[in-house]
């Protein structure tokens, strides 16, 4: 029996350590997203949570709902929402294919993770079911080779 983590697996301590290039390319994503401050947000692939609370910052009266499949990343961002005494964040273990969230959002945002979702289809009509009518989607995945392949399915819907 392998002891290695299976292909889902990451390690939040060491996530944190080396994730500061993606951290930067969310801030500009997130400047992007002209936020009133007042709306409820879904971090697609939230990780550790880092960039979550990045996100907060611009919504003072608004609250995130910050989903990760990974129950490690999860644990971290909970015990730092603890830490910090936040209120409006929402920690919620779950695929990104196949979730539900209490109430719809205003915006699906997504930092570095997209493109590691194979199953492009339930990815985006997940997405697409959390949203409210007329709400955005503002998502960095990486390089062209990536927005090839995903842009046919987001035009799709």
């Amino acid at each position: 029996m392998s002891t290695n983590p299976p292909n889902t697996y990451w390690n939040a301590e060491v996530y944190d350590r080396i994730a500061t290039p993606m951290r930067g390319w969310a801030q500009a994503v997130i400047e992007d997203l002209g936020l009133r401050g007042d709306e409820t947000v879904l971090d697609a692939g939230c990780g550790s949570g880092s960039v979550t609370f990045d996100l907060l910052e611009k919504l003072p009266r608004g609250k995130v709902y910050a989903l990760d499949y990974s129950p490690e990343m999860i644990e971290k961002l909970t015990a730092s929402i603890q830490e910090r005494g936040v209120t409006n964040i929402i920690p919620l273990q779950a695929d990104l294919t196949d979730f539900e969230l209490p109430e719809a959002v205003d915006v699906v945002f997504s930092n570095a993770v997209l493109h590691w979702i194979s199953q492009d289809d339930a990815l985006f009509a997940a997405l697409l079911r959390a949203t409210k009518p007329g709400g955005r989607l503002r998502a960095q995945c990486g390089g062209g080779h990536i927005y090839r392949r995903l842009m046919p399915v987001v035009d799709s819907i």
